[in-house]
This record gives structure tokens, C-alpha cells and sequence, in this order.
């Protein structure tokens, strides 16, 4: 399913606080691989 922008900004932040991939992971309930994709690209107001 879609991550919702509240989820993705936790999961950023979480990120940048120096939580792995993997643990995102098992805290949200996708692959790393998902993990990894939405930290990087997926962006909704707050795009670069």
C-alpha cells in the first residue's frame, strides 16, 4: 500500500537519526529495500 506523508516524514526522521534501513523495516512493516526508496525519493511538499 501507499505510505502515507506522515509515515514517510517518520520514517525520514527516524533515518536521520541514525536508524538503519533495516530497522525501519521491521518498525513499519516493508522490505529495507521499500525503506530505503522512500527515504530517498518519495516526496510530497517537502522536495528539495
Amino acid at each position: 500500500r501507499q505510505r502515507t506523508p506522515a509515515e514517510v516524514q517518520a520514517m525520514r526522521q527516524l533515518h536521520a537519526q541514525g536508524v538503519s534501513f533495516e530497522e525501519l523495516a521491521r518498525r513499519f512493516g516493508c522490505a529495507a529495500s521499500t525503506a530505503a526508496r522512500i527515504c530517498k525519493g518519495w516526496s510530497f511538499s517537502d522536495s528539495p
